[in-house]
């Protein structure tokens, strides 16, 4: 797993790269050469295996006015690597978007995400989907039918490469001058670029943003862990795991999981163990302030699923 950026209060400079062994529990900094990003706060970033790489796109600099919108790659199997810009003119520029690897057809897909200051707003939520072609290093602006989903930003998104869907869950927008807030999880068919509005049960999440969202291809589930509540009552965030069946489109709570609610962590599905990797972050101080920052999180949680009768 590897992890960049952020804002820790306690520290003068960024770590910049790190990667959290899974089989060890060890987090190390990855030494890199030249020049690197420095959209620190909410980029997105996805690991390629096919290249050894990764892929970083977006997020906003410290001190900056307006979000970043470059594209970095840094391969990992040399002895230093080292960072190299790829793009700089694609996407508008954003931070808090969706990005996964659809490696069936070798491409990254960006969603949402936030375009910048609003006067009214404060921000301003994205609903556009871009494809970047790996292989000949191309931007395309995707027209996708279907349930669009609303514009929104620092949402949680999974791919599950199998099935050829991309999933999406949660993040804050607006219309006008009130905020949207949807519970609703949303389905991206790779093949037909069409979305869709997936039907649920209750009980369900409530709507957050700044959670993640990560596909368990053995249960055929996507587990929902953290972030800001965006619903006017209640604590502004959950120590309970949410789990959405696939098959049945039910959602199912597992209370009291999480020790102390944490809010903008990374999490991974990790297949050689078969369990949900969850690192770093920062405590829920206040229900739907995104700007109300809570105290740093440098811990990591391995949450296994159990085989459950789907009936």
């Amino acid at each position: 797993m590897f992890v960049f950026g952020g804002i820790d209060p306690e520290r003068s400079a960024e770590p910049g790269l790190l990667r959290f062994d899974t089989a060890s529990g060890k987090v190390d900094i990855v030494a890199v050469s030249g020049e690197r990003p420095n959209a620190i706060a909410k980029p997105a970033l996805v690991y390629d295996a096919k290249r050894d790489a990764l892929f970083l796109f977006g997020g906003w600099a410290r001190g900056a006015k307006v979000p970043d919108g470059k594209l970095w790659t840094l391969a990992l199997g040399t002895e230093t690597p080292a960072w190299r810009l790829v793009s700089e003119s694609g996407p508008p520029a954003r931070n808090g978007c969706v990005m996964v690897l659809d490696s069936k057809r070798d491409r990254l897909l960006v969603h949402g995400g936030d375009g910048g200051p609003h006067p009214e707003m404060g921000f301003t939520p994205l609903d556009d989907l871009w494809s970047y072609d790996l292989a000949a290093e191309r931007w395309t602006q995707l027209t996708p039918t279907g349930d669009v989903p609303s514009p929104r930003w620092n949402h949680s998104g999974a791919i599950d490469d199998a099935c050829n869907k991309l999933y999406i869950f949660g993040g804050a927008g607006y219309t006008s001058s009130a905020m949207v807030v949807e519970n609703d999880v949303y389905e991206l068919d790779l093949a037909a670029t069409a979305w869709r509005k997936l039907p649920h049960t209750s009980p369900a999440p409530t709507p957050v943003q700044g959670a993640t969202l990560t596909h368990d291809p053995v249960h055929k589930v996507l587990v929902l862990v953290g972030g800001v509540s965006l619903a006017e009552k209640g604590p502004p965030g959950t120590k309970s795991v949410w789990v959405f069946d696939l098959d049945q489109n039910r959602w199912t709570e597992t209370p009291d999981v999480i020790r102390i609610p944490r809010r903008e962590h990374t999490a991974i599905y990790d297949a050689r163990s078969k369990q949900h990797l969850i690192y770093g972050g920062e405590h829920v101080a206040w229900r739907g302030d995104f700007y109300a920052r809570g105290n740093p999180l440098r811990n990591a949680l391995l949450i296994a699923l159990e085989a459950t009768d789907r009936n």
